[in-house]
């Protein structure tokens, strides 16, 4: 279901889901200052509609919130060199129109099980972290030219 708030409901959604990422309130101080989230450090908004979540070193720790699959025009999702733990949920795969993906420096598990769903894909970052398995091999044809991997130390080999 595509998130499509009022700003009041917006500026609510984004507020429990701060709470739910254990943020590090130093680092966010105007949330909540201005009157509309897209205003907020981090957000980035195209008509009301939240387009980019970014968060790179904000010391942010837990798991990553399914929330965010609620930000359904989302194109661009920066939460590397963070402490975020566990699997990416696999709800995240269904973020269709997300362009850029940097997850790396983190401490995150599992596997890519439906990576191939995300065909508008352009730049991908997930290295630094725990995962196991194979990439799936649909990852080379998502926008193959233009795809940055940066997968060095992306999956741990199990010896």
């Amino acid at each position: 279901m595509a998130f499509s708030p009022s700003p009041s409901k917006l500026r609510l959604f984004l507020v429990m889901l701060l709470c739910s990422l254990d943020l590090n309130a130093e680092g966010i101080a105007d949330w909540g200052k201005q009157p509309s989230p897209c205003a907020w450090t981090g957000i980035t908004c195209r008509n009301g509609r939240v387009i980019a979540f970014s968060f790179p070193h904000f010391g942010l720790q837990g798991m990553l919130s399914q929330a965010l699959i609620s930000l359904s025009n989302l194109e661009f999702l920066d939460l590397s060199d963070n402490e975020f733990s566990g699997p990416i949920p696999l709800q995240f795969w269904n973020l269709k129109n997300l362009e850029a993906l940097n997850l790396s420096f983190n401490l995150l598990n599992g596997t890519f099980s439906a990576i191939q769903n995300l065909k508008n894909l352009k730049h991908l970052r997930l290295g630094f972290n725990n995962f196991s398995g194979k990439l799936n091999t649909a990852v080379l044809f998502l926008k193959s030219s233009s795809v940055g991997f940066g997968v060095e130390s992306v999956l741990r080999r199990n010896s």
